[in-house]
């Protein structure tokens, strides 16, 4: 099929949209149709004669867009077979084969035996490729600036201690280790050492993008013609779920700080953040009931110093190199009556920012609450300069007290009232103030709303998610029968801005962890196929087995067991809640007005 007419379709499928979060949000039967029309378009960049390895990386880029409209609960055929089409022309052989695998063992593929054939090529390829790279007598720390791994950073011998024989190995006696035992690379090296497997057997493929990037980046240009805008900020949100003693153990704490701080990292530098709102650090309920290092945490702020590293290491050997400035602040959170500080069970808040845009006006502090009134868990809110365009942004965090029932809603009521007078004192000092209030409200986006409008008849704050939708801020696929109709979402972002808009985005857990709901869904169908029909199990084996059971609606058949294992292990490198990010942009009448 020919570029232009692909082309010409995705037009008229898009053009009644204004926006790529619109598109985004579609519903079910839509996004079929753009789903078939971006791989349409990756196979067209294939099909193209004398196709160039630059076609072959943007047709990955277009199957990964059609990721975003496909159904998550299954394997796309469509997608799957592209997909590997497209990885084994850029001899990205070892991809290639697991794509070419899933189609193979997918009793309803149609391509069952065309799958096997490719998948054995694959191999064979991957195997010679191997043997060409991993000649001897290099070994795996010898000549690195000829070598492919020269490009990872900081690998030496404690790297390869793993091998029998350490940095002496031949790379090919590595690669065959590395292959044969996968208990090397879920070692605390396994990055470094899955680096090494990837540098000798792949070839990079262009960005390594989430489904929602690709599709933001690949069909914006044909939305119909915007006025184009001006970004004033990009802010990312995440509640990282490590503020009570039992979100960690002592001895594991450390390492699930570098993991959730390496993610949130990752995704930072792929949006080009601006700004960085984090909640549930550690912090007084540490010092009050943790171990020493649950203490050490708080004291040595082990949170900002991995998140510092973890940026610096996620924007690699760049040109340019963002660099940041963080504050954390503390929060209290009262036990029974607000105020009563014998009874502190308190967070921390950070707040990091990119130094060459931003300059701070005022460090972060709690929102003081009315007279008379008093917080269960306070917000914290801080002010910045841009000195991009010599305006101010007020940054407001928020970890409201949790239930969802009235004290959550006094809270919320609360913040409230107290943003409105904070952004109007703000403006009398400081002239143009745009305030974002973000974070994990522990309520509906459209209570939160609600509690605006009720404490301000002319509310300025808008919510910049769609509240027509309900798209769940947390990592429901690993909770309850996994179902998003379950799932919550009570992280969001209000903007009170007279010359700015903006939208949201709810990273939710197919767009960040596609690959890790794919294997628990062919795990847990594995269990499912292999046990007998239910009734026929007596009682005592019914009571034993329960937890291999799904859940009560769960289309998956994900036994409990399994997707609660997968929850606790998801808890710990990431969080029960996704991040969220944010967009604000200038309004165009207000350039127009500022910028004739």
């Amino acid at each position: 099929m020919a570029l232009e007419s692909v082309q010409d379709e995705i037009r008229s499928l898009v053009a009644g949209y204004t926006s790529i979060q619109a598109l985004l949000a579609i519903q079910q039967d839509e996004r079929a149709a753009v789903k078939t029309a971006c791989v349409k378009m990756a196979r067209a960049l294939l099909d193209k004669t004398r196709s160039a390895t630059s076609y072959h990386q943007l047709a990955v880029r277009w199957l990964n867009a059609a990721r975003c409209f496909s159904d998550p609960t299954g394997t796309d055929q469509d997608i799957a077979l592209v997909s590997a089409q497209a990885l084994q022309r850029l001899k990205h052989f070892r991809a290639a084969k697991d794509e070419w695998t899933v189609l193979a063992e997918d009793p309803g593929s149609p391509h069952q035996q065309h799958a096997r054939d490719q998948a054995s090529a694959c191999a064979q390829s991957l195997e010679q490729l191997c043997g060409e790279e991993c000649k001897q007598p290099k070994t795996v720390l010898q000549d690195l600036e000829a070598s492919p791994i020269k490009a990872l950073r900081n690998f030496g011998a404690k790297t390869v201690s793993p091998f029998a024989k350490g940095g002496d190995t031949p790379l090919a006696e590595a690669v065959a280790a590395l292959d044969a035992s996968p208990s090397l690379t879920s070692s605390s090296r396994s990055k470094k050492l899955q680096g090494l497997l990837h540098a000798l057997t792949a070839t990079p493929s262009g960005p390594d993008n989430t489904p929602d990037v690709d599709a933001t980046e690949l069909l914006a240009e044909f939305l119909p013609n915007q006025p184009s805008v001006n970004v004033a900020a990009r802010i990312l949100s995440w509640n990282i779920k490590l503020a009570n003693v039992t979100d960690a153990k002592g001895n594991q704490l450390r390492n699930m700080i570098k993991s959730k701080m390496a993610n949130i990292a990752q995704l930072a530098v792929k949006m080009q953040a601006d700004a960085i709102v984090l909640q549930e650090l550690p912090g007084s309920f540490y010092e009050l009931k943790g171990s020493d290092n649950h203490k050490a945490a708080v004291k040595d702020a082990w949170v900002k110093g991995e998140l510092a590293r973890a940026l610096l290491d996620a924007q690699g050997a760049g040109t340019h190199i963002v660099e940041y400035d963080f504050r954390e602040v503390a929060i209290h959170k009262w036990v029974g009556h607000p105020g009563d500080v014998t009874k502190d069970e308190g967070e921390h808040h950070l707040f990091a920012w990119d130094k060459s845009k931003y300059t701070v006006v005022k460090d972060p502090v709690a929102l003081e609450p009315a007279d008379g009134e008093a917080f269960h868990r306070a917000p914290c809110w801080m002010l910045l300069q841009d000195q991009t365009i010599d305006s101010h942004l007020a940054l407001v965090s928020c970890h409201l007290k949790s239930g969802g029932q009235e004290l959550t809603l006094h809270d919320a009521k609360l913040m409230a009232l107290q943003c409105h007078a904070l952004v109007e004192r703000l403006r009398t000092e400081h002239g143009e103030v745009a305030m974002l209030v973000l974070g994990d409200f522990n309520l509906d986006a459209r209570q939160v709303q609600r509690a605006f409008h009720t404490t301000h008849a002319e509310s300025d704050f808008a919510s910049l998610l769609d509240l027509s939708s309900h798209i769940p801020s947390n990592m429901y696929r690993f909770t309850a029968n996994g179902e998003a109709v379950n799932g919550h979402a009570y992280d969001g972002a209000f903007l009170n801005s007279p010359k700015h808009s903006g939208t949201a985005v709810v990273h939710d857990t197919n767009t960040i962890l596609p690959k890790v709901t794919q294997e628990m869904e062919a795990i847990g169908k594995a269990i499912h196929d292999a046990l007998p029909e239910w009734t026929s199990l007596s009682k005592l084996t019914q009571a034993a087995l329960k937890s291999l059971k799904p859940k009560a609606g769960a289309t998956d058949n994900v036994p409990a067991l399994i997707r609660n294992l997968y929850r606790e292990e998801v808890a710990r490198q990431w969080s029960d809640h996704v991040p969220v990010s944010v967009e604000i942009v200038e309004k165009v009448e207000s350039r127009i007005v500022d910028h004739p």
